[in-house]
């Protein structure tokens, strides 16, 4: 088991509407994508972690980085620090609740459009992470791009703290990363409570998959 530190409060449930104009999901079978449990292992001394970590530890501390590597790996989600070039816009969000299954959306800009992938594994985001088996994809509206840039906005993400101490045991971690050309910021938060814009953020995020993304409970 992984040691969820600075994890525990329940925040209520919220309902996600069904958005149009998205692309049907892919349900991954069992087993098609292989991911060794972590079950009591160091996550650092995981598959994946082990090819090396896909956020930055200097700032979270390698346990953490280690950890969110891990589900990234079994979610397919790339290093999106690597592909800093001096264009180009990444957003993602992950999301790690201890008992209910690891989610993860990623938005990128291109050719003036955004383009949203989002996916979900079968394990446990303070456990094993499982297997990915759901993925899919769709386009943001114009409207749904307004929507975005003042949730962004409302984070004050580049000024951001990049965590808030916190205590307890078992919840979820809401990860966030924004690459915006050469630049590339992580802001990691436990239980964000109502008002919170990062939790807004999140929240409207998976809200995009609508009903394709298992989003209850939120915590």
């Amino acid at each position: 088991m992984i040691n969820c530190r600075g994890v525990v409060r329940a925040i209520g449930l919220c309902g996600v509407a069904l958005l149009a104009g998205c692309a049907p999901p892919r349900v991954i079978p069992p087993g098609l994508v292989s991911v060794v449990p972590l079950g009591n292992m160091d996550p650092c001394e995981s598959p994946a972690a082990l090819r090396g970590v896909l956020v930055p530890d200097d700032s979270i501390g390698r346990f953490a980085a280690c950890w969110y590597t891990s589900a990234l790996d079994a979610l397919g989600e790339p290093d999106i620090r690597g592909s800093a070039s001096g264009s180009g816009t990444t957003i993602r969000f992950l999301w790690l609740r201890t008992f209910h299954q690891p989610v993860s959306v990623r938005l990128s800009r291109v050719n003036g459009v955004w383009q949203v992938r989002y996916a979900a594994s079968d394990g446990q985001g303070g456990y094993s992470p499982g297997n990915l088996n759901i993925v899919g994809s769709l386009t943001l509206t114009s409207a749904q791009e307004d929507t975005l840039a003042v949730h962004l906005s409302r984070t004050e993400f580049w000024t951001a703290p990049t965590k808030i101490p916190t205590d307890g045991m078992d919840g979820a971690e809401w990860i966030f990363e924004w690459r915006a050309g050469d630049r590339y910021a992580l802001r990691q938060r436990w239980n964000p409570e109502a008002g919170d814009p990062f939790r807004s953020l999140g929240l409207w995020l998976v809200g995009l998959a609508g009903s394709r993304l298992p989003v209850e409970p939120v915590y």
